[in-house]
């Protein structure tokens, strides 16, 4: 394998472990919010899992346009088995774990920033924004910190409102 050949299978593998990891997570925040019994906490993750579902739908299009594969299937599993789990850990441990995996996605995308097409650029931004995002949410949010949405309420579209 050449250099430029490693280079493109790291690219796409990047680029298919951003997406999947989208899926896990807003799979993992879903299932946590269904099972938590803490009103504030269910708001809180449901908010969570809207700002993965948004950064997933961006990060969509890189599969097709670098013909990357994902299996959304085990990705949504595997975020469902770790979001019961996770429901019975410590909050506060929860977000600290977070902060150490955020922060190793964050070193990956950057890099991916510097693999991918002028034109891409934007969309691994989301990916960064994105990471950024979530590991102040947590860092706050371990520290119990009243505040620590206030960055993800900011990034995170507003839901459609009902027509009804």
């Amino acid at each position: 394998m050449t250099s430029q050949q490693s280079d493109l299978a790291q690219r796409n593998r990047l680029i298919g472990e951003a997406y999947s990891g989208e899926v896990f997570g807003a799979a993992m925040f879903s299932k946590m919010a269904e099972l938590t019994q803490d009103p504030a906490r269910a708001d809180a993750l449901t908010l969570l899992h809207r700002l993965e579902v948004q950064t997933q739908q961006s990060v969509r299009p890189l599969l097709d346009l670098y013909g990357v594969q994902s299996d959304e299937d085990e990705a949504r599993s595997a975020g469902l088995r770790t979001g019961e789990d996770l429901d019975r850990q410590p909050w506060h441990q929860v977000w600290q774990d977070m902060i150490a995996i955020a922060t190793k996605s964050l070193d990956d995308f950057r890099w991916l920033r510097t693999m991918v097409r002028a034109d891409d650029v934007p969309i691994v931004q989301i990916l960064i924004d994105h990471e950024i995002v979530l590991i102040d949410y947590a860092s706050k949010e371990a520290l119990g910190d009243p505040a620590s949405l206030d960055r993800v309420r900011d990034h995170v579209e507003p839901a459609p409102k009902s027509d009804y």
